[in-house]
């Protein structure tokens, strides 16, 4: 729906949305996929992709002229009449044994080892951070590694989760269709879940509202910072999970839900070092909670 609501998709995409106008084009949400939080962002990404291929073959059935391969160019067919002006524009004084540079391969090539002013360097690190080797350009990555050029470049323009998201401050209110599409990653939910152990909590202000998270820390006297989130489905699955009788509470499932990351957040929102250790602070929460919690750290995490 960023197509639509936020307009960022490819520039084909959005050339048409401006030529032909919305109203020209019908969105419609053939099948609804929620994110698996036990399985891994290329796994739940891995089975997307295979049910958009399912709908992709079913459309086939229909005589449209479609790419149909989900997350790939394979199978495009060009018409006669595209191949013939594709064959025109590479037709020229410069062709073929016209070209200054036909024939001259390697160090007999003026162009050799001249790298193109917008060449990009690329460089290889360990996942302890150290430095595995530097190429001058994608295509001396690509060739020692022995991937295509496409490959690499994809990876070069990856960016951390999240870091080239913006903010949805000041945006209009999300429909009801969108609200519904927002789902929390498995990393984004174990972020949360590490909240709702500290300092965060859940509200819903109506009964038949969405909950939304809120995040409260005061200070002495006076000083304290919150704010909350919009109220979004994907939140209230959470509320009914962590609040009994409207008070918060460890939900039986904790097991799945308190990861790496949840225990990280948590650590970081609510707890203190000793000289033999680390304590959790668990003041809110009952002793059936804590002892619940307490079985989650030891089996789980491994800790004493």
């Amino acid at each position: 729906m960023s197509h639509l609501v936020y307009g960022s998709c490819n520039i084909h995409l959005q050339n048409a949305l401006a030529l032909y106008g919305l109203s020209q084009f019908m969105v419609a949400l053939v099948k609804e996929y929620l994110m698996d939080p036990d399985l891994s962002d290329e796994e739940n990404a891995a089975n997307l992709l295979a049910l958009e291929q399912f709908w992709l073959n079913w459309l086939f059935d229909f005589p449209i002229k479609l790419l149909p391969t989900a997350g790939s160019s394979l199978g495009l067919r060009h018409t006669d009449e595209t191949k013939a002006k594709i064959s025109a524009s590479l037709t020229g004084n410069f062709a073929g044994v016209n070209n200054p540079c036909w024939g001259r391969t390697g160090e007999l090539n003026p162009l050799y080892g001249v790298l193109p002013p917008n060449a990009k360097s690329i460089s290889i690190y360990t996942l302890d951070g150290v430095l595995l080797q530097s190429f001058s350009s994608q295509f001396a990555a690509a060739s020692w590694l022995n991937v295509s050029v496409t490959t690499v470049r994809k990876y070069a323009q990856s960016v951390p989760f999240g870091s080239n998201l913006s903010s949805n401050v000041g945006k209009p209110r999300f429909g009801r269709l969108v609200v519904g599409m927002v789902v929390l990653t498995p990393f984004v939910l174990g972020v949360v879940i590490g909240l709702l152990l500290s300092d965060g909590h859940l509200q819903q202000r109506q009964p038949t509202w969405n909950a939304r998270l809120g995040f409260v820390q005061a200070g002495v006297p006076h000083f304290g910072v919150q704010f909350f989130t919009r109220s979004l489905p994907c939140f209230t699955e959470l509320y009914l999970l962590f609040n009994i009788g409207g008070i918060k509470a460890i939900p039986a499932n904790i097991y799945f839900l308190l990861c790496e990351v949840a225990l990280a957040h948590w650590i970081m929102g609510d707890a203190y070092r000793l000289s033999a250790g680390l304590a959790l602070c668990t003041d809110s929460f009952s002793i059936s909670d804590v002892v619940r919690l307490m079985n989650v750290l030891m089996i789980r995490h491994q800790l004493e």
